[in-house]
């Protein structure tokens, strides 16, 4: 790779960053009061000025919570988000520069939950969100499905359309979300229980779900009810949203963030509804 490596900021974040990522990384640019230290984990810091000044660098910014700070001027300045630099935890490597995390995926801690028994490990969840659901909905569509443990709460009369990736049931759809497919199902309402963290492609995934029903119910570990982004990473996950991120996604969708219920541990509840749909 020709372009030098860039950390912007030092955060804890930076020491849970693999060897190997390391490694490759040439310089840190740092404005969060590190100015009585030359270098960093071995690497030279340098000032923002410094950076302006250089043609060719690949920038990874390492700040959690303050992200949108440091991206947002990383674009008035005229850096290409993709091009130029890359929120660290979006970054799942390539063959000249390795990950900036260790990953696990979905089926690497799957061994951790017990699927074959009628109570599935996201009934608590299922019920925090059944709360939300709109009372005349006829129709659910429940995405990442599992062993269907959803269907036991709900009135014989609503269509259950169980989705996931394996066919676990006669029952089930297959469908790899990850893979930008999504099947020709529609329904009042679809169910997130626990799955929008393993999206790894989630804008799009969320755009054709929003196509495919009128109220989405969503339990999710947003970023600020788990801000340690190496134990998210560890946990297989592939997306990193606050609350607000993902009611302007929604948002940009046509839909509105109708209600919500937050844990003090374990995530939070949303509801949205399509504008105008009931």
């Amino acid at each position: 790779m020709m372009k030098s490596i860039v950390i912007y900021n030092i955060t804890r974040e930076i020491d849970k960053y693999t060897p190997a990522f390391m490694d490759k990384v040439n310089y840190i640019v740092d404005e969060n009061g590190h100015k009585d230290r030359d270098t960093y984990l071995g690497k030279r810091i340098r000032d923002y000025d410094w950076l302006l000044k250089q043609e060719k660098v690949f920038i990874f910014v390492s700040n959690v919570v303050n992200k949108s700070k440091a991206i947002n001027r990383l674009s008035r300045d005229g850096y290409k988000k993709g091009q130029d630099f890359v929120w660290a935890p979006e970054w799942y490597g390539d063959k000249l520069l390795p990950p900036c995390y260790p990953l696990r995926s979905w089926e690497d801690n799957e061994c951790k939950y017990d699927f074959s028994g009628q109570a599935g490990p996201w009934d608590h969840r299922y019920k925090e969100l059944l709360t939300l659901m709109p009372e005349d909905a006829r129709s659910v569509m429940d995405c990442g499905a599992g062993n269907m443990s959803l269907k036991r709460y709900l009135d014989d009369e609503i269509l259950y359309y169980p989705i996931d990736k394996t066919k676990k049931y006669p029952e089930t759809n297959v469908c790899d979300f990850n893979s930008g497919s999504f099947p020709d199902i529609y329904s009042d309402v679809a169910f997130l229980c626990g799955i929008l963290e393993y999206i790894s492609c989630p804008e799009i995934f969320l755009r054709k779900l929003c196509q495919h029903s009128k109220t989405v119910l969503i339990a999710y570990c947003s970023l600020h009810m788990c801000p340690e982004i190496s134990v998210r990473m560890l946990n297989g996950w592939k997306n990193h949203f606050t609350t607000g991120e993902l009611v302007k996604i929604f948002g940009g969708n046509g839909y509105y963030l109708f209600d919500e219920i937050y844990e003090e541990k374990g995530g939070i509840y949303l509801r949205f509804d399509k504008k105008g749909a009931w």
